[in-house]
């Protein structure tokens, strides 16, 4: 893994969350550190989290336990996959949520799916660093006064058609509209450069963006090409963004 891709992720995103939920005096200047990030993201890599494995439920509890001791309320959404030819338990996945109170009752999403599409292969960079990211993310904001409520949600499901997301939000239509905002992480650790992408009616989230050499904006349009979770949103039409690697 490239720590270029790492560090700049964990600063994009506590840049975007700093705008959006915490005041600027409480934030201060936090850095991820991609030492941490990478040992999660090993750690992760050890767990078979493709479809059909009972190592899966391993890896949900890692989550689920890292989740808990950066002070987040933890809950776990079990689902079945759909089309899939393992019986149970083999057939079912998981959402691990951890959220955090803030001030409002306005959420923020963030989001990284933890399953991978291949049996045998460690999915460093598809996408344990998204969620080991997102972790550090959590861990950073656990003493920081929060304008807004954030959703840390690790999907499973992803890599067999969003089936997590899509559940998430199927099963939670009263939250839909208090979001202010969805950011999903995944494909962020082997590129030297972060690719961000949104509809041009929520471009003022690109626009809270800080201006790099590291960071390039991509067309909409590519949203359509390589649909991570962040399609699910789009599709219930919440404003949304995706961090990933080129």
């Amino acid at each position: 893994m490239q720590q270029l891709s790492l560090r700049t992720a964990g600063a994009v995103l506590l840049i975007v969350l700093a705008m959006i939920i915490a005041p600027a005096a409480a934030l201060g200047e936090p850095t991820a550190d991609p030492t941490r990030i990478e040992e999660m993201t090993h750690d992760l890599c050890t767990f078979e989290r493709s479809l059909g494995s009972e190592e899966r439920t391993a890896a949900a509890t890692y989550i689920a336990g890292a989740m808990g001791e950066r002070g987040l309320s933890v809950s776990t959404a079990r689902f079945r996959v759909t089309n899939c030819y393992f019986d149970p338990p083999l057939a079912l996945s998981s959402n691990i949520i951890g959220v955090r109170e803030g001030a409002s009752d306005r959420i923020v999403v963030v989001s990284a799916h933890y399953d991978t599409a291949v049996p045998g292969t460690p999915g460093a960079d598809d996408n344990a660093a998204g969620v080991a990211t997102m972790l550090e993310v959590a861990r950073i904001l656990n003493d920081t006064p929060l304008n807004q409520t954030v959703y840390f949600i690790a999907f499973g499901g992803e890599e067999t058609g969003l089936e997590g997301s899509t559940r998430w939000l199927a099963d939670n239509p009263d939250l839909h509209d208090r979001i202010v905002v969805a950011i999903n992480l995944d494909c962020i650790a082997s590129g030297d450069r972060l690719l961000t992408t949104a509809l041009p009616q929520h471009r003022w989230i690109l626009d809270a963006l800080p201006p790099s050499a590291c960071i390039e904006e991509t067309p909409a349009w590519l949203l359509d090409v390589a649909r991570g979770d962040e399609h699910a949103f789009r599709a219930a039409g919440i404003p949304t963004i995706r961090l990933y690697e080129r």
